[in-house]
């Protein structure tokens, strides 16, 4: 891997990346192809919001826990979002990235933004419940990765992740808790009933066909309500003890999401916990 010296604008170009992202879902993605398809186009709409509205306690997070040519995994990545806060955040002290996920689309999303910003970077597409990447590494980031795993492998998933952890090293997860239920159908669903609208309003020109557009937005709401959900920060707690992690510090963030000014106080409780592996 040759070492490239980053540009000096880490910032996103959220437009190329959500059309770049669209189309490698529709070669690269297995049975994920809707969800990575809209993501990008999501946050140019302002609905997948979850990243940026943490930002500002995850980046302090991760520059304190980066030392000079430490190395960093983030394990799990919907786009270049988490990349982009990391490279941000470290850029003093100039650690080595790798980026896991179990789908090749996310991975190439992440190696269009470092080329882009001339960012060193390695990508490994592994299931990180079944893979511990090779480390060690000094700092683990995962933001709200355990919304899609299911129940019976979380406690596995992190037990593989402390196996990549340097000694002293620590992990930084992130969880919003799933939004409560109403009539049925969660916010959520509302939310990506709002996409085109919010598209449009912002004068956002759409990668193909406005009805087969919206098909894809009618698939990924369900999607989105078959997603395991039964999640809560005890649970999170639990697991992490029986991963074997001592818990250093947690810190509740409530923030408002999805459109308050226009859907009321809707505040989604999320969880950021700071967690070592004692070797």
């Amino acid at each position: 891997m040759t070492k490239v010296t980053p540009a000096a604008d880490l910032s996103e170009d959220l437009l190329d990346l959500a059309e770049f992202e669209f189309h490698a879902a529709q070669k690269d993605c297995v049975d994920c192809d809707e969800y990575h398809a809209l993501w990008g186009y999501g946050r140019l709409a302002g609905l997948n919001d979850g990243l940026s509205t943490d930002a500002d306690i995850i980046a302090p997070l991760v520059t304190k826990f980066t030392s000079p040519g430490a190395r960093i995994l983030i394990a799990g990545a919907a786009d270049a979002g988490l990349l982009a806060l990391t490279a941000q955040a470290t850029r003093q002290a100039g650690p080595k990235i790798t980026v896991v996920d179990r789908c090749a689309t996310p991975l190439a999303v992440c190696r269009h933004y470092a080329q882009v910003h001339g960012l060193a970077l390695e990508t490994i597409k592994a299931d990180l419940t079944r893979t511990s990447p090779e480390g060690p590494f000094h700092l683990v980031i995962m933001h709200n990765l355990l919304l899609f795993i299911p129940a019976t492998q979380r406690v596995s998933l992190l037990r593989l992740t402390a196996h990549s952890l340097a000694n002293n090293g620590m992990l930084v997860l992130v969880n919003r808790m799933p939004r409560r239920q109403f009539d049925g159908i969660t916010p959520k669903y509302r939310d990506n009933s709002k996409l085109a609208e919010e598209l449009a309003q912002r004068q956002i020109v759409l990668p193909e066909r406005a009805d087969k557009f919206q098909e894809r937005i009618l698939r990924l709401a369900a999607f989105e309500e078959l997603r395991e959900r039964a999640l809560d920060h005890q649970q999170i707690q639990s697991d992490l003890t029986n991963a074997n992690f001592k818990i250093v510090d947690q810190i509740e963030h409530r923030r408002r999401r999805a459109f308050p000014a226009r859907e009321g106080v809707e505040i989604i409780p999320t969880y950021t916990f700071i967690a070592s592996h004692p070797s």
